[in-house]
């Protein structure tokens, strides 16, 4: 198993969904589901996930639900010291390269 890991952001309505992808994908990675406290992902503003994101130690990717508004900077500086800092958004149109393959 590759030894990358990838955390993923979401509201209570997909978590359930996004799990299931997971599970059927099989990807050749760690990842963590992390559930923010709302109900929907969308309407979740990049500053508001800043205040309350907590990386696992040794996360290498953090993935923000792609409806999720504002720019991705204000997770990068709170994750900067947990995380390698590369962050993505899901449903970007940037989705295959910025996703292992067994993901994608």
């Amino acid at each position: 198993m590759n030894e990358e890991r990838i955390l993923f952001l979401t509201g209570k309505l997909a978590e359930k969904q996004l799990r299931q992808i997971l599970v059927a994908k099989d990807p050749d990675f760690y990842y963590k589901v992390l559930e923010m406290g709302v109900k929907v992902a969308a309407l979740m503003t990049t500053d508001w996930i800043a205040k309350r994101i907590e990386v696992p130690p040794g996360t290498g990717r953090v993935i923000v639900p792609g409806l999720a508004s504002g720019p991705l900077e204000p997770i990068r500086e709170a994750t900067q010291k947990t995380s390698r800092g590369f962050l993505g958004r899901i449903g970007s149109r940037n989705l295959k390269s910025n996703l292992p393959p067994a993901c994608a």
